[in-house]
């Protein structure tokens, strides 16, 4: 929950977002990081953070058993 709630600029930049849930009251615990596309923003997240942080990318959700993708409908 307070992850959606950090904003950034639309061009995102890690360093920013880093700053921000850095600034953020964040609740203890791990990051989860759930990102388009592959990414290392999880791993620069934990380094800059200090706390344990994993990524998910949604891209490869044929290899996570609990994500379904929506069924495609009839026009």
């Amino acid at each position: 929950r307070a992850l959606a709630l950090v904003s950034l600029p639309s061009t995102p930049c890690r360093d920013a977002l880093a700053d921000r849930l850095a600034a953020a009251a964040l609740p203890p615990g791990p990051l989860l990081v759930v990102s388009p596309r592959p990414s290392p923003l999880a791993d620069h997240l934990a380094a800059r953070l200090h706390r344990p942080a994993a990524g998910l990318d949604v891209s490869s959700s044929g290899d996570y058993d609990f994500f379904e993708r929506a069924l495609a409908h009839a026009s």
